[in-house]
């Protein structure tokens, strides 16, 4: 078979990811996102870490997964700065942007529920609206968090139903096209439709201990199997509960007034709810509250075990770290505009 070569003019599409685990679902859209743009197209994937935006860690490792979808269709998976992955998802979808843009793509392919880059383009315009921010502010001071604060803006000032902004990956869809506004980055949706693969659900049946094989790729269910006869997975917070208590522990309430998301009183809530609880799980009850989401909870005490502090977020990535590459995607360290640097465990990198 002849070797495909990278020229400098093909297309690239950037994916921005958590694949934890990579599935049938994802295998699909990187398919997908390669159909709409051309056979030639080069996929790019940006994907947390060991660390994931709703404030958990990865059910298998950074390179694991990686792996999994280098051996599906995507040419470069680099790692997304963790302070990036832990972010709300504004701040999540800008830093990951960002990283894309520096390394040079055309295009960014993301899901959606909506799967209409018109009717997300228009909530995303209005959401750039000085007045729409006055209305999310007056919204938050009613104590909700910031989703659905700006889901009532939207309606106020259009009129209409905005739903959609229930939807997890219609929310982050407006956030990428808010943060694909000056770059030149083309934005393509691909429509998630009902009853398609969920990454939470096969979380879910890790955590019973259930065979989830029938929904990954065979090259993923390989690489997993091979994580967990090693013992290193699934991986679930808990294993951390310990060493996160301890930690925060530690904590002064300066450092926790300094954590990514800690305002409106967050950072001081979490301080005050380690004098009673005795695990993560109640601390995160404890904090939680109508303006803090349990999500947003969880982010600021994983910021906190990490020692992350707001400042980090605007820091402009050196380098990337690249956690795999297929043949072709090997060209790609030599071609882009960011440095990208390997790891020190190779033998995963660059081994499809």
């Amino acid at each position: 078979m002849e070797k495909t070569i990278i020229t400098t003019d093909a297309p690239r599409i950037g994916i921005i990811a958590e694949f934890n685990p990579f599935h049938l679902g994802h295998a699909e859209h990187i398919r997908r996102s390669r159909e709409i743009v051309g056979s030639g197209a080069v996929i790019i994937c940006a994907m947390s870490g060991n660390f994931v935006q709703r404030g958990d860690v990865a059910v298998y490792s950074k390179r694991a997964r990686a792996l999994a979808a280098a051996q599906s269709g995507a040419d470069l998976v680099v790692e997304l700065p963790v302070a990036t992955a832990l972010g709300s998802a504004g701040y999540f979808a800008e830093g990951a942007v960002r990283l894309l843009n520096l390394i040079g793509v055309d295009y960014l392919a993301f899901g959606s529920e909506s799967g209409s880059l018109t009717e997300l383009s228009e909530c995303a315009e209005m959401s750039r609206r000085a007045e729409v921010n006055v209305l999310i502010r007056e919204e938050i001071k009613r104590g909700i968090g910031y989703a659905s604060a700006r889901q009532s803006a939207l309606e106020r000032f259009s009129g209409r139903d905005m739903s959609l902004l229930r939807l997890p990956n219609n929310i982050l869809a407006v956030e990428y096209l808010n943060a694909l506004e000056n770059t030149s980055i083309t934005p393509l949706t691909i429509k998630r439709e009902r009853g398609s693969d969920s990454a939470s659900e096969i979380r879910e049946l890790l955590r019973r201990g259930a065979d989830v094989s029938g929904r990954l790729p065979i090259s993923a269910a390989k690489i997993y199997a091979a994580e967990t006869r090693r013992g290193n997975a699934p991986m679930f917070l808990t294993a951390l509960d310990a060493s996160i208590m301890t930690r925060l522990r530690c904590m002064s309430t300066d450092e926790f007034d300094a954590l990514p998301d800690a305002d409106e009183g967050l950072g001081r809530a979490v301080f005050n709810a380690l004098r009673f609880a005795r695990t993560t799980d109640e601390l995160f009850a404890a904090a939680k509250s109508k303006r803090y989401t349990m999500t947003r909870v969880r982010r600021v005490v994983l910021c906190a075990f990490l020692g992350i502090r707001a400042d980090d977020r605007k820091k402009e990535p050196a380098f990337a770290a690249v956690l795999a590459a297929s043949k072709r995607g090997n060209d790609l360290v030599k071609m882009s505009k960011l440095p990208l640097i390997r790891g020190s465990r190779d033998n995963l990198v660059g081994s499809c």
